[in-house]
């Protein structure tokens, strides 16, 4: 088996951007903060995205993380929203600016013409479980992942060991919408 060459497409600074062979790259890169989003990040997954999508040479876009955290080796796909970016009116660029417009990136995400593959190697929380559910496809470490809705309505984690998993579209819809907290390995076999 060859190892694979990625190439950088842009450096950024919190994400990784490379391709390889008709494959693109999309990470989180602030794994000191589990992988959390604010304005600065999600311009530069529109960015990334969106260069993906107009590249005719690329059919499958992988989003996933970097990491583990340098301070606890814990491994996070995304956790959602950086609290520290949170104003009194919501989250604040460094411009000042109220923005997070991660519904633009997840929009961009499924209506895609390509496959979109999450690759969940930690924790996806709130936000971070959203972007996964709007992927055509999610990979999760079983050793790893562990998915958490934080909604007070939809409270549940899923948590497995020792492998990877595969959901499909319609196991993670489920997920979103169980309220009882169930294993990664009962949703496979229960609604595969």
């Amino acid at each position: 088996m060859s190892n694979i060459e990625w190439k950088t497409v842009k450096e950024y600074e919190d994400i990784t951007y490379k391709k390889c062979n008709g494959v693109a790259r999309i990470a989180f890169n602030r794994p000191d903060v589990r992988n959390a989003f604010r304005p600065k990040t999600t311009l530069e997954l529109y960015q990334a995205f969106y260069d993906a999508n107009e590249d005719t040479s690329i059919g499958v876009v992988l989003l996933s993380a970097e990491g583990p955290s340098s301070k606890d080796g814990v491994y996070s796909f995304c956790s959602g929203g950086d609290q520290k970016a949170r104003g009194h009116e919501g989250y604040v660029g460094e411009d000042g600016y109220h923005r997070l417009n991660i519904l633009e990136v997840q929009r961009l995400i499924r209506f895609m013409p390509k496959a979109v593959i999450a690759v969940v190697p930690g924790w996806a929380v709130g936000g971070g479980h959203s972007l996964h559910v709007v992927c055509d496809l999610t990979l999760a470490s079983k050793e790893h992942a562990i998915f958490k809705q934080t909604e007070e309505f939809n409270k549940k984690i899923i948590q497995g060991r020792n492998s990877l998993h595969i959901l499909s579209l319609r196991q993670r819809q489920w997920l979103r919408f169980n309220k009882s907290g169930v294993s990664i390995c009962e949703v496979q076999v229960s609604h595969a």
